[in-house]
């Protein structure tokens, strides 16, 4: 029953009475639902309509709380801060807790906690608070070969800022965009992606048969390139495969044999 402490992710705490107004006009998905109590799973965008950054939201009381990837929270932080104007808005960060994620286990109480929103299998998520006694974890890789098992993308290990298009990484089957809501920034090109199908590239959990190349690695197909290796752990891959790529073909990612599931 994997539980497994997030090393890699962090918080962010948005306060002010306009705080739901203002992420609502930013990211992708419509935060309803955190109103309600539940979470939501959603992206930033640049205006270009490429990746950034990806979020969970929740409220905790009057303020709402961003799960984000820890390396880059300070650059969130900062291009949160560009949009605010003079909106009632404070933004920080908030130190006070660990995210664990757990499958096939029961979530425990005591922390914020909730179900993951982007696959009925994706399990559950707790914001730990760092001042009570740690929870037993097993090692992150039982996450991430769950994950990338269900096809799953891991934020910007997966998805490069600045340059992936959400949909190349099927994240309008993942709950991270509501086609329905108000404008949000980058709208324009993710609502053309999904209406006039232009897409030459699709994200795919792959087998790997040898040692695990590095995220970035080309997958080649009789010596022309027919995708990227995104994350992996050993013997399973996240993959951008080009739908145009030839499955006859042996694949293959510096000399590791590459193949769909």
């Amino acid at each position: 029953m994997p539980v497994c402490t997030l090393s890699d992710r962090a918080l962010i705490v948005v306060t002010g009475s306009e705080r739901v107004s203002f992420l609502n006009g930013l990211l992708t998905n419509s935060l309803g639902p955190v109103e309600r109590g539940e979470a939501v799973y959603a992206c930033l965008l640049t205006p270009q309509g490429k990746f950034l950054f990806d979020f969970f939201v929740r409220a905790d009381g009057d303020r709402l709380l961003l799960e984000v990837d820890a390396a880059r929270r300070a650059d969130c932080l900062r291009r949160l801060s560009l949009y605010k104007l003079r909106a009632d808005v404070s933004l920080a960060v908030e130190d006070g807790y660990s995210v664990v994620v757990g499958f096939d286990a029961p979530m425990p109480e005591g922390g914020l906690g909730f179900a993951d929103p982007r696959h009925p299998q994706m399990g559950w998520r707790v914001w730990w608070p760092k001042d009570r006694p740690l929870l037993a974890t097993e090692p992150v890789e039982a996450y991430h070969r769950h994950r990338i098992g269900l096809g799953v993308p891991d934020g910007s290990t997966d998805l490069e800022p600045e340059r992936s298009i959400l949909l190349e990484f099927n994240l309008d089957s993942l709950n991270a965009i509501d086609f329905q809501k108000g404008c949000y920034i980058g709208q324009e090109l993710t609502a053309r992606t999904k209406y006039r199908a232009v897409l030459k590239r699709k994200a795919q959990p792959v087998r790997l048969d040898g040692p695990v190349p590095p995220p970035g690695t080309p997958i080649l197909a009789n010596g022309k390139e027919a995708g990227e290796l995104r994350s992996a752990v050993p013997g399973l891959g996240f993959a951008l495969i080009r739908l145009d790529a030839d499955p006859a073909h042996d694949w293959t990612a510096d000399g590791t044999r590459v193949t769909r599931l």
